[in-house]
C-alpha cells in the first residue's frame, strides 16, 4: 500500500499493475525488466522501490511519472558462498528515517577426497 493509503502494487498474469483502492484506477508499472520485482514505496510515493535479481541485489527507485531508474542501496551477505539472491528485503521509511533488514539462503556443502581406497 503507498504511504498516503491510495494505491496498491498487485501481481497479475500480465504483469504488476498499480490499482487506486477506491478502483478508479489501474495502471501498469512501467519499466520493469524481467525478473524486477516491486518490493515498496518511496517515502514521498513518487517511486517504487524495485529489487534486482543476482548478487550483488540491487534496489533501484522507479520514478512512476518518468519510468527511470535511479540507484538506490546494494546489498551483500557477508559472506556470499552459497547464496544466489537476496529474496526478502523489508524498509521502514517512516518518520524521516531509513531502516531496512534482509535475509538470503545459503547453501553449503563439503566436499571429501578420499585417496587410497581399493
Amino acid at each position: 500500500m503507498s504511504p498516503d493509503g491510495k494505491r496498491v502494487i498487485v501481481r497479475e498474469r500480465d504483469g504488476f499493475f498499480i490499482h487506486a483502492v477506491d478502483g478508479s484506477d489501474r495502471s501498469p508499472v512501467p519499466n520493469l525488466a524481467e525478473g524486477e520485482m516491486p518490493i515498496g514505496w518511496s517515502a514521498d510515493a513518487r517511486s517504487l522501490l524495485v529489487r534486482q535479481p543476482g548478487l550483488p541485489t540491487r534496489v533501484v527507485l522507479l520514478n512512476l511519472q518518468r519510468g527511470t531508474k535511479v540507484a538506490w542501496l546494494e546489498l551483500m551477505p557477508p559472506d556470499p558462498a552459497g547464496v544466489s539472491s537476496v529474496p526478502w528485503i523489508h524498509f521502514a521509511l517512516a518518520g524521516g528515517g531509513e531502516a531496512y533488514a534482509y535475509s538470503h539462503h545459503q547453501i553449503t556443502s563439503e566436499l571429501y577426497l578420499v585417496r587410497g581406497v581399493q
